[in-house]
């Protein structure tokens, strides 16, 4: 059975945890840093996994942490604290801790923390709540590695963040993270996009309205604000809010409290606020499209989540992942994975989602081939810099001699290549290509 030490100079909180996990642990426990690294040392057999709080008199967590590196094999650690900042977090990262839990600790996570310590840190997936359904954030990359140790760390605080990146990325799921390991997590999680609201609409959306506030208001109106009470809320593409409406928002932001359109009492709410952007808010600032001092109320907590492009590690992983969804999920070929793998993703995770759909329905056998991929894999994957010649029949003559190279001389692939049927190819090629 996997031995694992458990450190903390709390006895309450070391006998608890030593208490639920000794059904699939061995524990050992250890009452300071400097009994854990005498255990670490002296210990026979050796300690597989290490559990320690961060701040203890003496000896820190991150003395255990250093200590273990210089084992032969060195134990992962989980660091644990009821003090936890993101500079501490990422310097334990930085130091070769495997994870950093933030007190109340959920047993739940701590278990699935221990799980992927004990695997290696290989592929890990970690269950959100999505509705009835539910979705997994899937990561191998380091940059993922770090971004998420962030989340873990922020999800036990309140404070308001911003979530920037790319569209496709996977906001929404990283906000609905924050909410499942928060002290929130009992309460409502509710998105709405800003951007999908007429501007006309929006007050009344977030805020909600009283009887008779306006035309064809019969009865009074509950807004996002007053319904996520108790939980979180998400504004995404909260760069499209009007300017009138970045004001109020400013307002609840600091006073927690709103009043309903056409209502004079002051309605309190007690959430957290996820905000989101897939436009660099900073510049709407400086063009005056956005409310400077809004935007460092929202920026309290800002976490960027890296497009798929600059996390090429996460491709594979997430790919399985996706396809596995289906009955009889079909398997990437060698070479098909390595265009895959090429691809510069535009739509990121998203793009990616919605590839493996089509495959799961459309593609032509068990094993996905070159065959099967479209035109738009090969174009950007292309490292050619010859100049596309056009001809006056309309004819790309570059792109069809290149398209051609890159099929090894495959005119079907070609075709495919290109987003053209095989008989338009000849026809092309016949007209003097």
């Amino acid at each position: 059975m996997t031995r694992l030490l458990i450190v903390d100079d709390e006895k309450n909180a070391r006998d608890g945890l030593a208490a639920a996990l000794k059904g699939s642990y061995s524990v050992v426990t250890a009452a300071s840093g400097t009994e854990a690294i005498a255990l670490l040392a002296n210990e026979n057999p050796k300690i597989d996994l290490v559990l320690t709080d961060l701040r203890m008199a003496g000896k820190t967590g991150l003395d255990v942490v250093a200590f273990c590196r210089g084992l032969m094999p060195s134990p992962p650690c989980i660091l644990m604290t009821a003090y936890g900042d993101i500079a501490t977090a990422v310097r334990a990262m930085k130091q070769g801790a495997a994870d950093f839990l933030p007190k109340p600790l959920d047993l739940d996570v701590v278990e699935a923390s221990l799980r992927r310590a004990a695997d290696g840190r290989g592929e890990v997936a970690l269950q959100a709540t999505h509705g009835e359904d539910f979705e997994q954030i899937v990561w191998k990359s380091p940059a993922m590695e770090k971004l998420m140790a962030t989340v873990r760390l922020v999800a036990a605080a309140d404070s308001t963040v911003l979530l920037s990146g790319e569209t496709g990325v996977g906001k929404e799921l990283l906000a609905r993270e924050i909410h499942r390991l928060s002290p929130r997590r009992g309460g409502p999680f509710i998105a709405v996009n800003g951007a999908a609201i007429p501007h006309d609409m929006v007050e009344s959306a977030l805020f909600g309205h009283e009887r008779g506030a306006f035309t064809d208001a019969h009865r009074q109106h509950r807004g996002y604000f007053e319904r996520a009470c108790g939980g979180t809320l998400l504004l995404d593409e909260v760069s499209e809010l009007p300017l009138d409406t970045q004001v109020k928002l400013l307002r609840v932001l600091e006073t927690r409290t709103f009043e309903r359109l056409g209502g004079q009492q002051p309605v309190r709410t007690d959430l957290r606020l996820v905000a989101a952007a897939n436009v660099p808010l900073e510049e709407r600032v400086r063009t005056g499209q956005f409310r400077s001092d809004l935007y460092y109320r929202l920026c309290i907590v800002p976490l960027t989540v890296p497009p798929l492009r600059e996390r090429t590690e996460d491709i594979v992983p997430l790919l399985k992942h996706f396809l596995k969804r289906w009955q009889n999920p079909p398997t990437i070929g060698a070479e098909a994975l390595a265009v895959l793998k090429k691809y510069q993703w535009p739509g990121n995770v998203r793009e990616l989602r919605n590839f493996c759909e089509s495959m799961a329905v459309l593609r032509s056998g068990m094993t996905i081939s070159p065959n099967d991929l479209d035109g738009r894999f090969y174009i950007s994957t292309s490292q050619s810099t010859e100049p596309i010649a056009v001809a006056p029949n309309g004819c790309d003559i570059g792109q069809i001699r290149r398209a051609i190279e890159e099929a090894g001389g495959n005119r079907a692939r070609a075709a495919k290549i290109l987003g053209i049927g095989r008989s338009t190819l000849y026809r092309r090629m016949k007209d003097g290509c």
